[in-house]
């Protein structure tokens, strides 16, 4: 039976996340978690939490959409892992 997985079906396999903060790091330092939550569509909270290394796992649909909001293909946000 397949499993849902931020509402697309899989068939239970495990599925891989990405770290959050790779995201973190293309906005300049200056700028405070409520601008970036902004241009993520997140909330200032959860910019915070991924500062503090918690709730850092995206899954694959949730990466792509968000390194898309930055303007760029999720493969140049986490080019290590992307295509694995």
């Amino acid at each position: 039976m397949p499993v849902l997985v931020d509402s697309v079906p899989t068939m239970g396999k495990p599925s891989k996340t990405f770290d959050a903060r790779r995201l973190l790091d293309l906005f300049d330092d200056d700028l405070d978690d409520e601008t970036i939550g902004a241009a993520l569509g997140v909330g200032r909270s959860t910019i915070n939490k991924w500062r503090n290394g918690r709730s850092c796992d995206l899954s694959i649909y949730r990466a792509d959409s968000l390194a898309i909001r930055t303007g760029r293909h999720p493969c140049l946000v986490w080019p290590e892992t992307w295509w694995d």
